[in-house]
């Protein structure tokens, strides 16, 4: 089933699906970025920066690191760290957790860090998913290869 929405040109040369009577006329071309980015001082020491540097070194040897992509690479950054501390939580903390209403009346549910775990992971996956660092979405993503083959074989 095709995609609603339409792909950048430059993704569809890596697919190998790049067709000239089906590309856009006046689509807006990005600039890669030069060099790696630093991560956000607020990233340092955590889960977050270690990822950051991890994603953003990876996709600039890709030539998929654009400045426009920035602030949602740091949302997913952030969701990782996010996603870890929930885990880390829930490890320390039972599953269900004595809580105390406006009426002083204890009730049992489930532990809030629970919710908070559930919904970085849907984040971390949907983000994840623009990356291409899911193995469904990466094969999406079909990379060029430098091989200088002869052409006589080919034959």
């Amino acid at each position: 089933m095709p995609s609603p929405y339409q792909e950048p040109t430059h993704l569809k040369a890596l697919k190998g699906t790049r067709r000239k009577d089906r590309e856009v006329s006046n689509e807006m071309q990005l600039p890669g970025l030069q060099k790696i980015p630093r991560a956000p001082k607020h990233f340092k020491g955590t889960t977050a920066g270690k990822e950051w540097r991890k994603v953003t070194k990876r996709l600039f040897a890709l030539g998929m690191l654009f400045e426009e992509d920035i602030p949602q690479l740091q949302a997913y950054c952030f969701s990782v760290y996010t996603l870890e501390l929930a885990q880390q939580k829930l490890m320390e903390q039972p599953l269900v957790a004595s809580y105390k209403n406006k009426a002083d009346q204890i009730y049992q549910a489930k532990n809030k860090w629970i919710t908070i775990h559930n919904e970085q992971i849907d984040k971390v996956v949907k983000l994840a998913a623009q990356f291409g660092f899911s193995p469904s979405s990466r094969t999406k993503i079909s990379m060029p290869t430098n091989s200088k083959s002869d052409p006589l074989n080919e034959l």
